[in-house]
């Protein structure tokens, strides 16, 4: 359970810093380089960014499903 959470706030990081990172250096350019920048990055990246962002639902589905199990148990244990 531990390693899990610890997977998911890391996955939760490094998409925040990559995308403060991406913003800051591509904001002060005109829209169409932007644009352009942006493209190039996610044909370059975007598969690593699909693969992060699933495993990080993984991550947070098995978390879910691990609550609403303890919770269902306290609450048969209470009654």
């Amino acid at each position: 359970m531990i390693r899990r959470f610890f997977t998911l706030i890391f996955v939760i990081t490094l998409s925040g810093l990559m995308g403060t990172g991406v913003g800051v250096l591509i904001a002060p350019m005109e829209g169409a380089e932007t644009r352009k920048r942006m493209s190039e990055f996610i044909d370059k990246h975007g598969s690593t960014l699909v693969e992060g962002f699933e495993q990080g639902g993984r991550v947070i589905g098995s978390a879910i499903d691990l609550v609403t199990a303890r919770v269902a148990l306290d609450k048969n244990a209470t009654h």
